[in-house]
């Protein structure tokens, strides 16, 4: 059981890093992109176009948390993959909002 735990943890570290660095490379580097993890959040210019990123997310059936002023909170799942992630930068890449 601890080295499925360890597993699991060393899993989500690098999944956590993998996904921060794509962000910031793909996405934008200035998003206060922040986080350990899978625990993980960013940073919007403003609530209104936060606003605007949860709804047009939540229309392509990605479901996440706004927190704060203009942050968007993520939890992945323990399970959730370099490819899962990959595809929810594209998803973010295509609906094209300035953060």
């Amino acid at each position: 059981l601890n080295n499925i735990n360890e597993s699991l943890l060393k899993n989500i570290t690098n999944n956590g890093h993998i996904f921060k660095n794509m962000f910031k490379k793909e996405v934008t580097p200035f998003a206060n992109f922040r986080g350990r993890g899978h625990i993980l959040a960013f940073g919007c210019l403003n609530g209104q176009l936060r606003d605007e990123l949860v709804r047009e997310l939540a229309v392509r059936g990605v479901i996440i948390s706004p927190c704060g002023e203009a942050g968007i909170r993520l939890r992945p799942t323990l399970d959730f993959t370099e490819r899962k992630f990959k595809k929810f930068i594209n998803i973010i890449k295509d609906i094209k909002l300035i953060f």
